[in-house]
């Protein structure tokens, strides 16, 4: 019976602290509707309206809004730039006694947000964080960029069922991601965070899945100056729909090369952005590839790579790079330096290379049957998207090798 007694009250004790908290935090939300969201225009620098604001249980003790919308610069869009259903900030339980309102967690439910590039190359969430309607991006106090913390702002926050069109009008591109679901755990500028994501990218089915942390943040609070920790797994993208929604990928591959088929990766990168170091793996076994009538892989032939890469400056240097295609197995390394028109200087060696696998690729050379073993050594120079085929310099040693003359009465 004792028992029972100091059950009941310790229950009684919780439902009065959670009452007490309750009361502080409606009282705190009707003293200050109008001024939070004054605050928040004036931090985003962007109208900003909501159709209900209560007091939620979810997920603990917090804030709810109800039918978010941020408006959009008006010189990019007229429609909204992000809203979303719901927008729940939870808070920490004890500061709600002192009448403190301090953010445990914050969750966006079925969101949609609009990037827009202009034709200048200029992104509408640069101005987010200037006075409004000025266009121009302000500078927080302690010198970080509001400008650069935007993205990283919003990367804070939970999501569900999310949404995310991005409109390139200077490449005249369009792309959506859908279903996006992502999770923050215990935000705190002074140590790693731990985030996971998951969407749908040209796929109805989630099929992007990144783990990972990133931070500490340190000095200027910028995207650029953030080390980031991430696995990325990616699951069946059909190249002909990346192809289809981003002619200006379509437009670096090498005339007359048609792809189609899924492909799979999986990626581990580390770093901050400017020189982000990376490994992985990427299978296009299910892929099938064409080059007008000199080059043919069909579906289901064997094609996987993986790769060791880092970021410097303008370049993308590929320490070391292993290729299987059929039978045959090949390694290289090289750099990649961006831009208009991305220039390559690849280095691409093999050791017993299986001649008949390599020759059933390419369909002008079937009817010889040829046969043997290669040793390759082939510097590749070139750029994509130039119309110009890449120049080829090396060496190719063929060992016990032969070939079938069909015209010929002896091979």
């Amino acid at each position: 019976m004792k028992k029972f007694i100091i059950a009941g009250i310790v229950l009684l004790v919780i439902a009065a602290v959670v009452i007490v908290a309750l009361a502080n935090l409606n009282g705190i939300i009707n003293r200050n509707k109008d001024f939070i969201l004054s605050k928040a225009e004036q931090a985003i620098g962007r109208p900003v309206s909501i159709e209900h604001i209560g007091v939620t249980l979810r997920g603990g003790i917090g804030v709810e809004l109800q039918g978010v919308k941020i408006a959009d610069d008006p010189a990019f869009s007229n429609e909204p730039f992000l809203e979303a259903a719901d927008l729940r900030v939870n808070a920490k339980l004890w500061p709600l006694f002192s009448k403190r309102f301090e953010v445990k967690r914050a969750a966006l439910h079925a969101p949609v947000i609009r990037i827009v590039r202009n034709e200048q190359g200029v992104l509408n969430s640069s101005t987010i964080g200037a006075p409004a309607n000025t266009g121009k991006s302000s500078e927080r106090e302690g010198g970080g960029s509001a400008t650069a913390a935007a993205p990283l702002a919003v990367a804070l926050v939970d999501i569900d069922e999310g949404t995310v069109h991005y409109d390139d009008r200077q490449a005249k591109t369009a792309l959506s991601v859908a279903r996006i679901k992502s999770r923050v755990e215990d935000f705190n500028y002074a140590r790693p965070v731990a985030f996971e994501l998951e969407a749908a990218v040209f796929s109805p089915e989630r099929n992007v899945r990144i783990k990972g942390d990133f931070g500490p943040a340190s000095g200027r609070l910028s995207p650029e100056t953030i080390p980031i920790r991430a696995d990325i797994e990616v699951e069946r993208i059909d190249l002909a729909l990346v192809q289809a929604a981003l002619p200006q990928f379509a437009s670096r591959m090498p005339a007359g090369l048609t792809i189609a088929g899924p492909v799979g990766a999986r990626i581990h990168a580390e770093g901050v952005l400017p020189a982000l170091r990376m490994t992985g793996s990427i299978d296009g076994t299910a892929l099938s590839a064409k080059h007008l009538d000199m080059f043919e892989k069909p579906a289901g032939l064997p094609l996987t790579a993986d790769f060791s890469a880092h970021r410097a400056g303008d370049s993308i240097i590929i320490d070391r790079a292993g290729l299987v295609l059929n039978k045959t197995a090949l390694s290289g390394s090289g750099e990649i330096l961006a831009g208009e028109t991305p220039k390559y200087v690849l280095t691409v060696s093999a050791e017993g290379a299986d001649v008949a696998s390599l020759a059933s690729l390419v369909p002008k050379a079937r009817a010889y049957e040829p046969g043997g073993s290669a040793a390759l050594d082939i510097r590749i120079e070139g750029a994509a998207g130039s119309g110009a085929p890449p120049s080829l310099h090396g060496t190719a040693a063929l060992r016990n090798g032969g070939l079938k003359a069909p015209q010929l009465a002896k091979p």
